[in-house]
């Protein structure tokens, strides 16, 4: 019988990250997400002759824009770790599985409670950090998708990822505001 040894690879691609957000609040349009670059390395462990299990770790940056009343963006910066079941067919590959998602950092714009000894103000307008304001630092998701290998193991991948846990946390601090 023929030994099937674990294969690691370089990953390199593109995203369209699309948001739906179903926790805005009342009047708040959902953003538009961009196309954002990722990379990062993936492990194949065969565990029969057609199937193997395939975990990655995968860096990407990316943006959320809401065009309500001007322009505003949030940037993020992710880890995505799926590990996925692949079912080889040839040349061709459908895989499926879990990704779990850490959020490393969010950065935009938001409303910050003027003090009350500021007649003229009721928010100041900052950038910074709107990680804690309205993102979670961990969410899950599930992956399906199709890879196809060409020569020299280059190949190209599609996948749909669908929500299992929420991006986007719900406000919590009447001092700040996010635009989005």
């Amino acid at each position: 019988m023929k030994k099937i040894n674990p294969r690691i690879a370089v990953k390199a691609g593109l995203f369209g990250s699309r948001f739906q957000f179903n926790n805005l609040p009342e009047g708040i349009a959902n953003p538009k997400g961009d196309d954002a670059f990722y990379a990062g390395l993936q492990l194949d462990i065969p565990i029969g002759k057609s199937i193997s299990i395939t975990p990655e770790l995968l860096y990407a940056e990316s943006s959320a824009t809401v065009y309500d009343a001007g322009l505003y963006s949030d940037f993020f910066s992710h880890v995505f770790l799926p590990v996925l079941l692949r079912y080889r067919i040839g040349k061709v590959s459908i895989l499926a599985g879990p990704q779990a998602e850490f959020l490393l950092s969010a950065k935009g714009w938001y409303f910050e409670k003027a003090p009350d000894d500021d007649p003229d103000y009721r928010y100041y307008l900052k950038s910074g950090s709107v990680k804690e304001m309205g993102y979670t630092s961990f969410t899950l998701s599930g992956i399906v998708g199709a890879e196809w290998i060409f020569k020299y193991r280059f190949g190209v991948d599609a996948r749909y990822k669908f929500g299992i846990t929420n991006f986007r946390s719900d406000y919590s601090n009447p001092d700040f505001i996010p635009f989005i």
